[in-house]
Protein backbone atom coordinates (compact mmCIF):
# COMPACT_ATOMS: atom_id res chain seq x y z
CA UNK A 1 0.00 0.00 0.00
CA UNK A 2 2.88 2.39 0.81
CA UNK A 3 5.96 2.84 -1.35
CA UNK A 4 9.05 4.85 -0.44
CA UNK A 5 11.44 7.18 -2.23
CA UNK A 6 14.58 8.76 -0.86
CA UNK A 7 15.82 11.85 -2.63
CA UNK A 8 19.50 12.61 -3.05
CA UNK A 9 20.82 16.02 -2.10
CA UNK A 10 20.13 18.42 -4.95
CA UNK A 11 17.87 15.96 -6.79
CA UNK A 12 14.84 17.48 -8.47
CA UNK A 13 11.40 15.95 -8.00
CA UNK A 14 8.57 16.31 -10.53
CA UNK A 15 5.01 15.36 -9.56
CA UNK A 16 2.11 15.00 -12.01
CA UNK A 17 -1.44 13.76 -11.49
CA UNK A 18 -4.69 13.25 -13.39
CA UNK A 19 -3.38 12.91 -16.94
CA UNK A 20 -6.72 11.34 -17.90
CA UNK A 21 -5.74 10.00 -21.31
CA UNK A 22 -4.04 13.17 -22.61
CA UNK A 23 -0.77 11.87 -24.01
CA UNK A 24 0.09 15.01 -26.02
CA UNK A 25 -0.13 17.22 -22.94
CA UNK A 26 1.96 14.73 -20.95
CA UNK A 27 4.75 14.69 -23.54
CA UNK A 28 4.60 18.49 -23.81
CA UNK A 29 4.79 18.95 -20.03
CA UNK A 30 7.76 16.62 -19.61
CA UNK A 31 9.51 18.45 -22.45
CA UNK A 32 8.67 21.84 -20.93
CA UNK A 33 10.18 20.99 -17.54
CA UNK A 34 13.13 19.28 -19.29
CA UNK A 35 12.63 15.98 -17.52
CA UNK A 36 15.64 13.67 -17.43
CA UNK A 37 16.43 10.31 -15.82
CA UNK A 38 18.26 12.00 -12.93
CA UNK A 39 14.97 13.53 -11.78
CA UNK A 40 12.59 11.79 -9.41
CA UNK A 41 9.27 11.51 -11.25
CA UNK A 42 6.05 10.81 -9.34
CA UNK A 43 2.67 10.16 -10.93
CA UNK A 44 -0.19 10.49 -8.44
CA UNK A 45 -2.73 8.41 -10.35
CA UNK A 46 -5.71 8.73 -12.70
CA UNK A 47 -3.86 8.06 -15.93
CA UNK A 48 -6.98 7.05 -17.83
CA UNK A 49 -10.43 8.02 -19.15
CA UNK A 50 -11.86 11.46 -19.99
CA UNK A 51 -9.32 11.67 -22.84
CA UNK A 52 -8.98 9.78 -26.11
CA UNK A 53 -5.56 8.18 -25.51
CA UNK A 54 -5.64 6.33 -22.22
CA UNK A 55 -3.81 3.29 -23.57
CA UNK A 56 -0.81 5.28 -24.90
CA UNK A 57 -0.60 7.03 -21.52
CA UNK A 58 -0.50 3.70 -19.64
CA UNK A 59 2.09 2.27 -22.02
CA UNK A 60 4.29 5.38 -21.91
CA UNK A 61 4.19 5.69 -18.11
CA UNK A 62 4.94 1.97 -17.71
CA UNK A 63 7.93 2.41 -20.04
CA UNK A 64 9.21 5.33 -17.94
CA UNK A 65 9.06 3.11 -14.87
CA UNK A 66 10.72 0.14 -16.58
CA UNK A 67 13.54 2.35 -17.81
CA UNK A 68 14.19 4.02 -14.46
CA UNK A 69 12.59 2.16 -11.52
CA UNK A 70 14.95 3.80 -9.05
CA UNK A 71 13.58 7.29 -9.69
CA UNK A 72 10.06 6.79 -11.09
CA UNK A 73 7.08 6.12 -8.82
CA UNK A 74 3.55 5.36 -9.95
CA UNK A 75 0.52 5.57 -7.67
CA UNK A 76 -2.95 4.19 -8.29
CA UNK A 77 -5.94 6.50 -8.74
CA UNK A 78 -9.63 5.78 -8.37
CA UNK A 79 -10.27 5.69 -12.13
CA UNK A 80 -7.32 3.37 -12.64
CA UNK A 81 -8.48 0.96 -9.96
CA UNK A 82 -12.13 1.02 -11.03
CA UNK A 83 -11.72 0.59 -14.78
CA UNK A 84 -8.68 -1.70 -14.77
CA UNK A 85 -10.36 -3.97 -12.21
CA UNK A 86 -13.49 -4.07 -14.37
CA UNK A 87 -11.45 -5.02 -17.43
CA UNK A 88 -9.59 -7.73 -15.52
CA UNK A 89 -12.86 -9.18 -14.21
CA UNK A 90 -14.68 -8.85 -17.52
CA UNK A 91 -17.37 -6.59 -16.06
CA UNK A 92 -18.60 -5.54 -19.49
CA UNK A 93 -21.85 -4.09 -18.13
CA UNK A 94 -19.83 -1.47 -16.27
CA UNK A 95 -17.45 -0.97 -19.20
CA UNK A 96 -20.33 -0.43 -21.62
CA UNK A 97 -21.93 2.07 -19.25
CA UNK A 98 -18.58 3.86 -19.01
CA UNK A 99 -18.37 3.99 -22.81
CA UNK A 100 -21.84 5.51 -23.07
CA UNK A 101 -20.87 8.15 -20.52
CA UNK A 102 -17.53 9.22 -21.97
CA UNK A 103 -17.13 8.31 -25.61
CA UNK A 104 -19.32 11.15 -26.89
CA UNK A 105 -17.09 13.93 -25.54
CA UNK A 106 -13.77 12.17 -24.89
CA UNK A 107 -13.71 10.28 -28.18
CA UNK A 108 -12.69 6.99 -26.59
CA UNK A 109 -12.45 4.89 -23.47
CA UNK A 110 -9.60 2.63 -22.41
CA UNK A 111 -11.49 -0.58 -23.17
CA UNK A 112 -12.50 0.73 -26.61
CA UNK A 113 -8.83 1.43 -27.31
CA UNK A 114 -7.79 -2.04 -26.18
CA UNK A 115 -10.48 -3.71 -28.29
CA UNK A 116 -9.43 -1.71 -31.35
CA UNK A 117 -5.78 -2.63 -30.80
CA UNK A 118 -6.65 -6.36 -30.94
CA UNK A 119 -8.94 -5.87 -33.93
CA UNK A 120 -12.24 -6.39 -32.10
CA UNK A 121 -15.47 -4.40 -32.07
CA UNK A 122 -16.60 -2.72 -28.84
CA UNK A 123 -19.80 -1.01 -29.93
CA UNK A 124 -22.10 -3.07 -27.73
CA UNK A 125 -21.94 -4.91 -24.43
CA UNK A 126 -22.03 -8.26 -26.22
CA UNK A 127 -19.17 -7.19 -28.51
CA UNK A 128 -17.17 -6.16 -25.46
CA UNK A 129 -17.70 -9.60 -23.94
CA UNK A 130 -16.58 -11.30 -27.15
CA UNK A 131 -13.38 -9.24 -27.16
CA UNK A 132 -12.45 -9.81 -23.52
CA UNK A 133 -10.25 -12.88 -23.87
CA UNK A 134 -8.16 -11.27 -26.61
CA UNK A 135 -7.87 -8.04 -24.62
CA UNK A 136 -6.60 -9.91 -21.57
CA UNK A 137 -4.20 -11.97 -23.65
CA UNK A 138 -2.69 -8.77 -25.06
CA UNK A 139 -2.94 -6.40 -22.09
CA UNK A 140 -3.29 -8.60 -18.99
CA UNK A 141 0.28 -7.97 -17.86
CA UNK A 142 -0.11 -4.19 -18.24
CA UNK A 143 -3.40 -4.23 -16.33
CA UNK A 144 -1.95 -6.27 -13.48
CA UNK A 145 1.14 -4.04 -13.34
CA UNK A 146 -0.96 -0.95 -12.66
CA UNK A 147 -3.34 -2.69 -10.25
CA UNK A 148 -0.29 -3.65 -8.19
CA UNK A 149 0.87 -0.03 -7.84
CA UNK A 150 0.92 1.45 -4.33
CA UNK A 151 -1.63 3.90 -2.97
CA UNK A 152 0.72 6.19 -1.02
CA UNK A 153 4.31 7.31 -1.52
CA UNK A 154 6.45 8.31 1.46
CA UNK A 155 9.19 10.46 -0.07
CA UNK A 156 10.73 11.54 3.22
CA UNK A 157 10.30 15.27 2.77
CA UNK A 158 6.67 14.85 1.70
CA UNK A 159 3.89 12.32 1.12
CA UNK A 160 2.03 11.66 -2.14
CA UNK A 161 -1.44 10.19 -2.56
CA UNK A 162 -4.10 10.40 -5.24
CA UNK A 163 -7.12 11.50 -3.23
CA UNK A 164 -6.00 12.36 0.30
CA UNK A 165 -5.01 11.06 3.72
CA UNK A 166 -7.16 10.59 6.81
CA UNK A 167 -6.68 12.70 9.91
CA UNK A 168 -3.54 11.32 11.54
CA UNK A 169 -1.64 10.80 8.30
CA UNK A 170 0.15 7.57 7.46
CA UNK A 171 -0.43 6.12 10.92
CA UNK A 172 -4.21 6.32 10.40
CA UNK A 173 -4.28 4.46 7.07
CA UNK A 174 -6.61 1.48 6.88
CA UNK A 175 -4.98 -1.20 4.67
CA UNK A 176 -8.36 -2.88 4.30
CA UNK A 177 -9.92 0.16 2.65
CA UNK A 178 -7.37 1.71 0.27
CA UNK A 179 -10.05 3.15 -2.03
CA UNK A 180 -10.76 5.87 0.52
CA UNK A 181 -7.33 7.36 -0.15
CA UNK A 182 -7.97 7.36 -3.89
CA UNK A 183 -11.48 8.83 -3.95
CA UNK A 184 -11.41 11.37 -1.13
CA UNK A 185 -13.75 13.91 -2.70
CA UNK A 186 -13.75 16.51 0.08
CA UNK A 187 -10.06 16.34 1.09
CA UNK A 188 -9.57 19.80 -0.42
CA UNK A 189 -11.96 21.24 2.19
CA UNK A 190 -10.92 19.16 5.21
CA UNK A 191 -9.38 20.71 8.34
CA UNK A 192 -6.76 17.99 8.92
CA UNK A 193 -3.24 19.37 9.45
CA UNK A 194 -0.16 17.30 8.57
CA UNK A 195 3.43 17.35 9.80
CA UNK A 196 4.81 16.93 6.27
CA UNK A 197 3.44 18.29 3.00
CA UNK A 198 0.78 15.99 1.52
CA UNK A 199 0.67 16.26 -2.28
CA UNK A 200 -2.58 15.05 -3.84
CA UNK A 201 -4.59 15.08 -7.06
CA UNK A 202 -8.12 13.81 -7.78
CA UNK A 203 -10.01 17.09 -7.28
CA UNK A 204 -9.32 20.01 -9.66
CA UNK A 205 -7.77 22.69 -7.48
CA UNK A 206 -9.90 25.42 -9.05
CA UNK A 207 -12.83 23.94 -7.09
CA UNK A 208 -11.18 25.00 -3.84
CA UNK A 209 -10.62 28.61 -4.80
CA UNK A 210 -13.46 30.92 -3.84
CA UNK A 211 -12.51 34.19 -5.54
CA UNK A 212 -10.13 33.65 -8.47
CA UNK A 213 -10.49 30.51 -10.66
CA UNK A 214 -6.85 29.43 -10.82
CA UNK A 215 -5.83 25.93 -11.98
CA UNK A 216 -2.19 26.11 -10.85
CA UNK A 217 -1.14 23.96 -7.85
CA UNK A 218 -2.92 24.88 -4.63
CA UNK A 219 -0.71 25.43 -1.56
CA UNK A 220 -2.44 25.42 1.83
CA UNK A 221 0.33 26.36 4.26
CA UNK A 222 -1.89 26.01 7.33
CA UNK A 223 -2.84 22.40 6.59
CA UNK A 224 0.44 21.55 4.82
CA UNK A 225 -1.30 20.16 1.72
CA UNK A 226 -0.67 20.78 -1.98
CA UNK A 227 -3.28 20.01 -4.64
CA UNK A 228 -1.93 19.53 -8.15
CA UNK A 229 -4.92 18.47 -10.29
CA UNK A 230 -5.25 21.13 -13.01
CA UNK A 231 -8.52 19.74 -14.34
CA UNK A 232 -7.07 18.14 -17.47
CA UNK A 233 -9.92 16.31 -19.21
CA UNK A 234 -12.41 17.45 -16.57
CA UNK A 235 -12.66 21.19 -17.18
CA UNK A 236 -13.04 22.78 -20.62
CA UNK A 237 -10.14 25.07 -19.66
CA UNK A 238 -8.29 22.34 -17.76
CA UNK A 239 -4.51 22.04 -17.81
CA UNK A 240 -1.86 19.52 -16.82
CA UNK A 241 0.30 20.68 -13.91
CA UNK A 242 3.77 19.71 -12.77
CA UNK A 243 4.82 20.36 -9.18
CA UNK A 244 8.59 20.82 -8.96
CA UNK A 245 10.70 20.48 -5.81
CA UNK A 246 14.40 20.74 -5.12
CA UNK A 247 16.09 21.08 -1.72
CA UNK A 248 12.95 22.32 0.02
CA UNK A 249 11.89 24.81 -2.65
CA UNK A 250 8.64 24.32 -4.59
CA UNK A 251 7.75 25.68 -8.02
CA UNK A 252 5.35 24.64 -10.76
CA UNK A 253 4.74 24.60 -14.49
CA UNK A 254 1.82 23.64 -16.69
CA UNK A 255 0.61 22.84 -20.20
CA UNK A 256 -2.82 24.04 -21.30
CA UNK A 257 -5.31 22.25 -23.48
CA UNK A 258 -6.16 22.90 -27.11
CA UNK A 259 -7.80 26.32 -26.73
CA UNK A 260 -7.52 28.99 -29.45
CA UNK A 261 -5.07 31.79 -28.68
CA UNK A 262 -5.69 35.51 -29.28
CA UNK A 263 -3.68 38.67 -28.59
CA UNK A 264 -5.14 41.42 -26.40
CA UNK A 265 -5.19 44.84 -28.09
CA UNK A 266 -5.92 46.80 -24.92
CA UNK A 267 -5.09 46.63 -21.23
CA UNK A 268 -7.58 45.70 -18.52
CA UNK A 269 -7.35 46.04 -14.74
CA UNK A 270 -7.95 43.03 -12.51
CA UNK A 271 -11.24 43.06 -10.65
CA UNK A 272 -10.86 43.85 -6.96
CA UNK A 273 -13.67 41.67 -5.67
CA UNK A 274 -14.76 38.50 -7.44
CA UNK A 275 -16.47 35.16 -6.99
CA UNK A 276 -15.61 31.78 -8.47
CA UNK A 277 -18.83 29.75 -8.54
CA UNK A 278 -18.46 25.97 -8.78
CA UNK A 279 -20.51 23.23 -10.40
CA UNK A 280 -21.69 21.80 -7.08
CA UNK A 281 -23.17 25.11 -5.86
CA UNK A 282 -26.78 26.14 -6.42
CA UNK A 283 -27.89 29.07 -8.58
CA UNK A 284 -31.19 30.58 -9.66
CA UNK A 285 -31.54 31.42 -13.35
CA UNK A 286 -32.74 35.02 -13.69
CA UNK A 287 -32.79 35.27 -17.48
CA UNK A 288 -31.05 34.43 -20.73
CA UNK A 289 -29.34 36.54 -23.36
CA UNK A 290 -28.32 34.51 -26.40
CA UNK A 291 -25.61 32.04 -25.36
CA UNK A 292 -25.44 33.53 -21.86
CA UNK A 293 -27.52 33.19 -18.73
CA UNK A 294 -27.80 35.56 -15.79
CA UNK A 295 -27.75 33.67 -12.49
CA UNK A 296 -27.86 34.39 -8.78
CA UNK A 297 -25.43 32.48 -6.59
CA UNK A 298 -27.62 31.25 -3.74
CA UNK A 299 -24.95 31.21 -1.02
CA UNK A 300 -23.91 34.85 -1.52
CA UNK A 301 -26.78 36.43 -3.46
CA UNK A 302 -24.32 37.68 -6.05
CA UNK A 303 -25.53 37.94 -9.65
CA UNK A 304 -23.20 36.67 -12.37
CA UNK A 305 -23.23 35.86 -16.08
CA UNK A 306 -22.48 32.35 -17.20
CA UNK A 307 -22.25 30.58 -20.52
CA UNK A 308 -25.61 28.80 -20.78
CA UNK A 309 -23.95 25.50 -21.71
CA UNK A 310 -22.38 25.53 -18.24
CA UNK A 311 -25.80 25.32 -16.59
CA UNK A 312 -27.06 21.94 -15.47
CA UNK A 313 -29.85 20.47 -13.38
CA UNK A 314 -29.80 17.99 -10.52
CA UNK A 315 -32.68 17.10 -8.20
CA UNK A 316 -34.68 20.04 -9.51
CA UNK A 317 -31.95 22.59 -8.73
CA UNK A 318 -29.80 24.61 -11.12
CA UNK A 319 -26.02 24.61 -10.94
CA UNK A 320 -23.39 26.49 -12.91
CA UNK A 321 -19.65 26.94 -13.17
CA UNK A 322 -18.77 30.58 -13.70
CA UNK A 323 -17.02 33.66 -12.34
CA UNK A 324 -17.24 37.44 -12.46
CA UNK A 325 -13.46 37.76 -12.16
CA UNK A 326 -11.88 40.16 -14.68
CA UNK A 327 -8.38 39.17 -15.77
CA UNK A 328 -5.39 41.46 -15.37
CA UNK A 329 -4.35 42.04 -18.99
CA UNK A 330 -1.65 44.11 -20.67
CA UNK A 331 -1.73 45.08 -24.32
CA UNK A 332 -0.11 42.27 -26.32
CA UNK A 333 -0.85 39.53 -23.78
CA UNK A 334 -1.73 36.14 -25.22
CA UNK A 335 -5.05 34.76 -23.98
CA UNK A 336 -6.53 31.30 -24.41
CA UNK A 337 -10.19 31.56 -25.34
CA UNK A 338 -12.47 29.37 -23.25
CA UNK A 339 -15.67 30.91 -24.69
CA UNK A 340 -16.32 33.84 -27.01
CA UNK A 341 -19.54 35.61 -26.00
CA UNK A 342 -21.36 38.86 -26.87
CA UNK A 343 -20.26 40.29 -23.51
CA UNK A 344 -16.57 39.49 -23.96
CA UNK A 345 -14.15 36.60 -23.82
CA UNK A 346 -14.05 34.08 -21.03
CA UNK A 347 -10.33 33.46 -21.29
CA UNK A 348 -7.36 31.92 -19.55
CA UNK A 349 -4.03 33.56 -18.76
CA UNK A 350 -1.23 31.89 -16.79
CA UNK A 351 -3.57 29.24 -15.42
CA UNK A 352 -6.24 31.74 -14.34
CA UNK A 353 -9.67 31.96 -15.98
CA UNK A 354 -11.65 35.20 -16.14
CA UNK A 355 -13.36 37.74 -18.37
CA UNK A 356 -11.65 40.01 -20.86
CA UNK A 357 -13.80 42.84 -22.23
CA UNK A 358 -11.29 44.57 -24.51
CA UNK A 359 -10.44 44.31 -28.18
CA UNK A 360 -8.40 41.38 -29.44
CA UNK A 361 -6.97 39.86 -32.60
CA UNK A 362 -6.41 36.27 -33.64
Amino acid sequence: MIDTLRLARGQRLIAISDVHGHIRQLHALLDKVQYCDADALVFAGDYIERGAQSLPVLEFVAQLYARNPQNVRLLLGNWDMGILSAIEKGDCALLYKNMQRFKAYAGNTLYNEMCARVGMDSGSESAMRAAHSKVMEKFGALIRFFLERPIVLDAGEMVFVHGGLPHGGLQALDPGHPYGCMKFDDFLWQDSVFARPVVFGHMPVVNGRRHVPCALPYFDARRNVIGIDGGCGVKHEGQLNALLWRDGVFSCDCVSGDLPVVRAKSAQAESADSLSEHYFETVSVLGREGPLARVRHEDTGRVLWTVASRLWQKDGKSHAETTDYALSVEEGDLLRVVYQTPRGLLAQKNGVTGWYYGAWEA
